[in-house]
């Protein structure tokens, strides 16, 4: 270890303007106790140079805890030899004790343990899940770490699953890929110490990691049926009415922040949206400290709105809805009184209600496995077929949008326009092309060969399901590809024959180069990013491109799977789109651009200032959807026998 990071930890006066700096260095993930007289944060400390990092860790930075008390500002360190792995403390909500997940410096994630520190003693005592496999939060698609546990009476309320093998009584934490598949069902459990972990949610239904609410009566957790009040003094108490389903809580959320993150405090009750009796229904606790949720006035809310608020008002049965009832593209916003009728205030994207959308298609897949001889997969493609190919009978060309670990929804719907989104399939269907997302579940694509090497061979298998459809072209087949699908859009390209082109946008192509070069934007903003692409690559799970080695000890396996290696087998026209603001640096597709160009294959590349992970000026949306519409129109059934594209277009 060597040194904080530059900085400190300021506390202002907002009546005065006075500062003063209340302890040194860059800190992160502040909370309050209850009481708010201490203040938690997470001090940086730079690693040395060359230490081991856990694959599972995105920067060389050890947290350290500090304990800050308000009234006389001193700072303490109750874990002064521990790295802090989770996000921040989490605070008890009635008394000065808080929680964090920590490991020994150097140490694997997978070795750490949950602390339960009093604040005013600074005793910390260490707590064992012997037993229990403690949940990653990579399941559900955020950081290979446990999900937070939640102090309650003497002990640590944890969200955990039992160990595969019943007789293993050790502590484990697993690193996980996203959704994965065939794992048993996780609870929450009680951890004590001195006493083995006591499971508290297992007469429930299903229960999900992001509990509604902690109070000093215990922890509200989301079951499949309803809400409940878990204590490990108590059973568990029913929050909310029966015959509930697709339960929705609605946690408050500020800037950078997402529907399921994760609020550092849940102390109040949130609205809680479901279904019943075959209608969308709004709940809320009747008072602040009700002991249950009830329904607010009203009929509830159409099965395809979207909350937005309730406003309070007086009566433990009142409270105005306010929602977004959806019409296909058109919202319009309503305003709904206790016991008035649903009042229209806005109605946003009328010009759209009269769009045919066209229709979601579902095409079966089957594909052998390679590996396995014998064995067969039954996957599927998800096509929205134009409105154009309904009145004209004639089959339209194709993009095939490819993205590592994909499970395509083919259910019938209709589009959600909330913003500007240049990658909406349904800009692709209102120009009179089908589109088309195909399955690539992360388990069968993995192979020795490398992460994403069944690729190829499954999209080979899907595109013959597409053309024996009969619904799509089978001479213009392009494939698609963004962010991560870039790279496997151009990986199968160098392997897999009978498409007419290929757009690859916002990605990389040179695994070496990507795994010891900047991650884009993020250097700029914080220099100790630089390497921060190599846990991608060296992670056993939870990456689409985990390789499970470093570039040295494996570098015939990164230079394998690299599509600028293979740029002499991708002999089909290529559109190369990339920005100078992304994570992702645009001198992957300036080498990407030079390999193709080199072999004299028919490539264009085009690139845009100022955007980030996509595009999003509208000026630049509209150029860019023109550029693909003509690179599209220009790719047609490929002729072996024909001399190669010379005109290039790059800037």
């Amino acid at each position: 270890i060597t040194d904080h990071f530059s900085g400190g930890r300021p506390r202002v006066d907002a009546r005065t303007g006075q500062v003063r700096k209340l302890a040194e260095g860059r800190h992160a993930y502040l909370s309050l106790s209850a009481d708010g007289r201490t203040l938690a944060a997470l001090g940086g400390i730079r690693m040395p140079r060359g230490a081991w990092r856990d694959p599972a860790r995105l920067d060389s930075v050890r947290h350290i805890l500090h304990l800050i008390d308000l009234d006389t500002e001193e700072v303490s360190s109750p874990l002064p030899e521990l790295d802090i792995v989770s996000a921040g403390a989490i605070w008890s909500p009635t008394e000065p004790a808080l929680t964090v997940f920590a490991t020994g410096v150097g140490a694997s994630v997978s070795e750490g343990r949950h602390w339960r520190i009093d604040a005013q003693t600074g005793t910390a005592r260490r707590l064992s899940h012997g037993g229990l496999d403690l949940v990653s939060e990579r399941e559900r698609g955020l950081l290979q770490r446990p999900e937070r546990a939640y102090a309650l009476a003497d002990g640590v309320v944890v969200f955990a699953r039992p160990n595969a093998d019943p007789a293993d009584r050790s502590a484990r934490f697993t690193y996980r890929d996203i959704a994965p598949a065939g794992l048993t069902r996780p609870d929450w459990y009680f951890l004590r110490p001195g006493s083995p972990p006591r499971i508290l949610t297992g007469d429930l239904g299903s229960v999900t990691a992001l509990p509604a609410r902690i109070g000093a009566a215990g922890l509200d957790v989301v079951a499949r049926d309803g809400v409940y009040r878990i204590h490990p003094e108590r059973p568990a108490m029913r929050l909310t009415p029966d015959g509930l389903d697709r339960i929705r809580v609605h946690h408050a959320s500020g800037f950078l922040a997402w529907p399921g993150s994760l609020p550092a405090a849940r102390t109040a009750m949130p609205p809680i949206e479901a279904d019943r009796d075959g209608a969308r229904i709004v709940l809320r606790p009747a008072t602040a400290a009700s002991e249950s949720a009830v329904l607010v006035e009203g009929r509830g809310i159409p099965g395809g709105a979207h909350l937005l608020a309730v406003q309070d008002a007086a009566g433990p049965r009142s409270g105005t809805l306010v929602y977004l009832d959806a019409d296909a593209a058109t919202q319009t916003l309503i305003v709904q009184p206790p016991g008035a009728a649903p009042d229209p205030r806005l109605v946003l994207n009328a010009h759209l209600r009269q769009v045919d959308w066209g229709q979601w298609e579902r095409v079966e897949v089957e594909w052998e496995d390679p590996d396995r001889p014998g064995i067969v997969h039954d996957l599927h493609a998800c096509v929205l077929m134009p409105p154009s190919a309904a009145r004209t009978g004639a089959a339209p060309p194709v993009l095939l949008d490819i993205y590592p670990g994909a499970r395509p929804n083919c259910d019938p719907r209709q589009p959600v326009l909330s913003y500007p989104d240049p990658q909406s399939p349904y800009m692709w269907a209102a120009r009179g092309y089908a589109y088309a997302r195909l399955s690539a579940p992360r388990e069968l694509i993995r192979r020795e060969a490398g992460p994403i090497a069944g690729l190829p061979g499954l999209v080979a298998a899907s595109r013959e399901a597409l053309v024996e459809s009969g619904l799509i072209d089978p001479d213009r087949i392009i494939l698609l590809g963004v962010s991560h699908g870039a790279v496997a859009a151009l990986h199968v390209a160098s392997e897999a024959s009978g498409f007419a082109g290929l757009i690859a946008q916002n990605g990389w192509s040179d695994l070496p180069s990507h795994y010891l070069g900047p991650p884009g934007i993020y250097t700029d903003l914080n220099p100790e990013m630089l390497g921060g692409n190599m846990p991608r690559y060296e992670a056993g799970a939870g990456s689409d491109f985990g390789i499970g080695a470093t570039l040295f000890a494996a570098p015939e396996l990164y230079q394998r799977n690299s599509p600028v290696l293979k740029a002499e087998q991708i002999t089909l026209p290529v559109l190369l789109i990339h920005t100078d603001m992304d994570v992702f640096p645009k001198s992957q597709f300036d080498q990407m651009y030079a390999a193709l160009a080199r072999f004299g294959h028919p490539v264009r590349y085009v690139w845009y200032a100022g955007e980030g992970h996509g595009i999003s000026s509208p000026a630049n949306i509209r150029d860019v959807w023109d550029r693909m519409i003509d690179f599209v129109e220009a790719s047609g059934p490929q002729d072996p026998s024909a001399e190669p594209v010379e005109d290039r277009d790059a800037g």
